[in-house]
């Protein structure tokens, strides 16, 4: 009596296992960067997120996660999509896109041209400032016009930091005038002057680099511009 019902638990335990198996192999898989599996059904797979539902409860809500935390999803049907790891730099650009506001643009069969004129950008003979503008060309969903616009925003994001080459200069030039009278001692008046100049350099590397980066942020805005006056 004791055999059958070992026989009876084994068989069922071979028939929860089987379905469990039969069950994954219907469904899709996420296998996150930390290891972790979640057999679901995909929905939506958007630039920065993925839409799911799990697999026991179809009808439930929606689940969202961040698609730079998904390293692949194995589909029922075999196929694999891999993502790759999203980079620090990007991420950054990611976070300033979350911070600006969401422009509303009136649908239409074509926008109006933008009209450059020096650092002032019009639309409709309407002012507007270079943030609004980088949305409504964004707006376009051109891949092209896009990653100009992200790399504007990457300068942008990064200009700030050069702006410390201007206290730099001013106590570099402090430390060489003041080098002599200061110290008495001949080798500590020059490891200051030696001082002063050396941030006097670092300050105009900082501003270099800020006036480039500001240059290369309007080129690829220039870009941008273009393409989508092209198309409109």
């Amino acid at each position: 009596m004791k055999t059958g019902n070992n026989k009876v638990l084994r068989m069922l335990m071979a028939s929860a296992l089987n379905s469990i198996t039969i069950l994954a192999l219907s469904q899709d898989t996420l296998h996150f960067r930390n290891g972790s599996l979640i057999i679901s059904k995909v929905l939506e797979i958007s630039p920065l997120e993925i839409k799911y539902k799990k697999i026991e409860n179809t009808d439930g809500p929606v689940y969202i996660v961040n698609k730079e935390d998904v390293k692949l999803i194995k589909y029922k049907n075999g196929l694999i999509d891999s993502f790759a790891e999203i980079k620090p730099w990007f991420k950054a650009i990611q976070k300033i896109e979350k911070q600006e506001p969401n422009y509303i643009i009136p649908k239409a069969t074509k926008q109006p041209k933008i009209v450059k004129e020096g650092r002032s950008y019009f639309m409709d003979n309407t002012l507007y400032n270079e943030s609004k503008i980088l949305a409504v060309m964004k707006h376009a969903n051109n891949p092209e016009i896009n990653m100009h616009i992200r790399k504007s925003k990457l300068a942008k994001a990064f200009q700030p930091v050069c702006i410390i080459g201007i206290p730099a200069v001013a106590v570099g030039a402090v430390a060489v005038v003041s080098s002599g009278s200061i110290y008495n001692s001949q080798i500590n008046a020059k490891k200051m002057e030696n001082f002063g100049f050396s941030l006097i350099a670092f300050s105009a590397v900082c501003l270099t680099t800020s006036i480039t980066l500001e240059n290369y942020r309007h080129k690829h805005n220039e870009i941008a511009l273009r393409l989508y006056n092209q198309n409109n």
